[in-house]
């Protein structure tokens, strides 16, 4: 009896993967970067929201399954940007509207900041033979841009997050939602500890 409970599941799971069709990822909430703590003698970082420059919503395929993700992404990122330069490295931030080379000083002027930090999602991937028999690879590639309060560019680099587990073949939305931030957690982590960034921000 249990076998045959055994081989109809793993008939199902086949199944799943070997339909072609597609499905968006259901990313988690993600960390609560609304509730910004201000430090006293902190420099005051503009963050404004992370770009997709992806320009298509496929990340890639679990077996035969094409997955998407949508525009989402950009505010999740964006909270876990804040999130590292807020709670982890002890920096005042202000959200910020979309700011193109020729804003960033009057900008910078107009919200009283000494850097602006912009995010630009370059690279979003998943992929997997068969959800079965291999884990889902999953990575992210990050630019960070940091510039000065005159415009000035004084810091960029590209932070590849990346993230190898197996996916839950019976609700792979929210599994796979799980991989992606997993994927960004660990680009947070090496943005955090770059020395050259950390310099950066400081004044």
């Amino acid at each position: 009896m249990c076998n045959k409970k055994l081989e109809s599941g793993i008939f199902l799971t086949c199944v799943l993967f070997t339909v072609v069709g597609c499905t968006t990822v259901t990313l988690p909430s993600g960390p609560k970067a609304f509730a910004l703590v201000q430090y006293p003698n902190a420099v005051t970082l503009g963050v404004p929201k992370v770009e997709d420059a992806r320009g298509v919503a496929k990340m890639g395929t679990i077996g035969a399954l094409s997955i998407n993700m949508d525009d989402k992404v950009t505010g999740f990122v964006s909270d876990y940007l804040i999130n590292c330069l807020n709670n982890d490295l002890k920096m005042n931030v202000q959200r910020i509207k979309d700011v193109n080379a020729a804003d960033l000083t009057s900008i910078a002027k107009e919200y009283h900041l000494d850097r602006i930090v912009v995010g630009k999602i370059i690279s979003l991937k998943m992929f997997s033979i068969d959800a079965i028999l291999q884990p889902v690879e999953t990575t992210i590639v990050l630019d960070i841009t940091i510039y000065n309060q005159d415009g000035s560019k004084i810091y960029g680099n590209n932070f590849l997050g990346n993230n190898i587990k197996r996916v839950n073949a019976l609700a792979v939305q929210t599994s796979a939602g799980k991989l992606v931030e997993e994927a960004v957690k660990d680009s947070m982590i090496k943005v955090k500890v770059d020395d050259d960034f950390q310099k950066a921000l400081k004044i």
